[in-house]
């Protein structure tokens, strides 16, 4: 291999592992404000919780309740999607890392980050392969769906509060159901 091969190869593999580092440093920021945005969501929906005790506009703390809850999901269906594209992106950086850094060799050999981290980063139970992976999915899953049942039954309970309740009232209890179901048919498949 001639001086200016190696030297393309050297600066491509250098250009590969600037990428990788950036974009593992996004899949640990995304993961992290995934679980901030749902405790900060369940904590502020806490609070409308006990403010619509004291309160006489039960009705105007139960749409903000639907405000925060709704506007919570759709950000997280956001970052699920980012990641998955992500997720992808990187095992593609890696694939052609090791195709630069041993040529000729068979790129299944190579152990990646993200055969390890992808039952977590795609939320598919078949991507489970080590009981590390399998205790880091189920840890995840458990607190994520922890959140999400409390943001739930709160809103629920905000609902059935209510003096007089109508179709505009039960239209917003919808619409988190509304966001859910879009989350769940997007991540459903990939």
């Amino acid at each position: 291999m001639s001086k200016k091969q190696n030297d393309n190869n050297d600066s491509r593999i250098q250009e590969i592992i600037a990428e990788l580092n950036d974009c593992r440093e996004d899949e640990r920021n995304s993961q992290n404000l995934i679980v901030q945005v749902l405790s900060t969501a369940g904590a502020i929906l806490g609070v409308v919780c006990a403010l619509s005790d004291n309160s006489s506009d039960k009705l105007a703390l139960f749409f903000l309740n639907d405000f925060i809850f709704s506007t919570a999901f759709a950000f997280i269906i956001t970052l699920g999607i980012g990641n998955v594209l992500r997720y992808h992106y990187i095992q593609d950086l890696e694939d052609r890392l090791s195709c630069l850094v041993s040529p000729g060799t068979d790129k299944k050999e190579m152990v990646h980050w993200m055969s390890f981290s992808s039952p977590v980063t795609t939320r598919n139970p078949r991507h489970l392969n080590s009981k590390y992976t399998i205790i880091h999915f189920i840890c995840y899953a458990l607190a994520t769906v922890s959140a999400i049942i409390f943001s739930v039954l709160i809103t629920y309970y905000q609902y059935k509060r209510l003096d007089t309740p109508s179709r505009l009232n039960e239209v917003a209890l919808v619409l988190p159901a509304i966001f859910m179901a879009m989350s769940f048919f997007i991540f459903r498949k990939r």
